[in-house]
């Protein structure tokens, strides 16, 4: 299980205009919560550091 913080999450979803960062299906289309992934797994170095994000 993810260890993002609600925080981050919510930050996330601002920035992606809550918006899938696949397909851009809005949120609100979309019949399940949005999953928030790392695009860099953290097994190959990725991070949950807000400040360490490139947005």
């Amino acid at each position: 299980m993810s260890q993002i913080s609600e925080e981050l999450r919510a930050q996330i979803r601002i920035q992606a205009n809550h918006q899938c960062g696949y397909c851009l299906s809005l949120q609100k289309y979309v019949l399940g919560i949005l999953e928030i992934e790392h695009i860099i797994p953290r097994a190959a170095g990725s991070t949950d550091d807000a400040a360490e994000v490139n947005w």
